[in-house]
């Protein structure tokens, strides 16, 4: 036997392995890894999107408090001509009213600050693009012609 022969005997055993391989565990790397990070990324997403509309609702509310402590700020009745204990009572009631609101806009401020919204969301979506990132690699072998992929236990 000469030692073309043998190497070709040897590369078809291979090759036959290789197919058997790839074939046995395609569907354990699709349904154990690729179906399970398909299924992460999806709900981390969703995680991502609801943290979004939280600090986005209360970032809204934030503006629209601050903005009625400016109008109730700038809005004077004093020179329309009402008695002096009318006027008396609105300005101490637009006092109580202005600091009531400032109270409510430092609190929702400091409780977004405290729940780390912003650096939650950066870790989702980083987390989100690595496991993206590893998707695409795993179905780009994948979906390669079997003979065109390398060797199954690189993929591990």
């Amino acid at each position: 036997m000469s030692s073309e022969e043998l190497s070709e005997e040897l590369s078809s055993e291979k090759s036959e392995h290789f197919i058997k391989k790839w074939s046995d565990n395609l569907l354990h790397i699709r349904k154990d890894w690729y179906y399970k990070l398909v299924f992460i990324s999806v709900l981390l997403q969703f995680h991502a999107n609801n943290l979004k509309d939280s600090e986005s609702a209360l970032g809204w509310a934030i503006i629209v408090i601050t903005s009625i402590t400016s109008f109730v700020t700038l809005v004077e009745f004093t020179s329309i001509g009402l008695t002096d204990e009318i006027n008396v009572y609105y300005l101490w009631s637009r006092s109580i009213f202005i600091s009531i609101l400032s109270v409510i806009t430092t609190l929702l401020a400091s409780w977004i600050k405290k729940n780390q919204f912003i650096k939650r969301i950066k870790e989702l979506d980083k987390r989100v693009y690595q496991i993206e990132k590893t998707k695409g690699k795993i179905a780009s072998v994948i979906d390669r012609p079997i003979n065109d992929r390398d060797d199954y236990t690189k993929l591990y």
